[in-house]
């Protein structure tokens, strides 16, 4: 009877320790991260001509 009362706390503890999660930063109310760069980030035509060189499509 005691093993299993002892295997029981044992299960019962790594499961209650193993819920601990981590997050690279804060979310906002809609879910989204908030610690990413924005959307609105400006390309200019010369590095797009510059990728475009070097990948070409072949």
């Amino acid at each position: 009877m005691n093993k299993i009362i002892l295997i029981a706390a044992l299960l019962m503890s790594s499961i209650v320790l193993s819920q601990n999660h981590q997050y690279l930063g804060p979310f906002s109310s809609n879910g989204t991260s908030d610690y990413l760069e924005s959307l609105d980030d400006v390309i200019s035509a010369d590095f797009l001509q510059s990728i475009n060189n070097a990948l070409p499509e072949s």
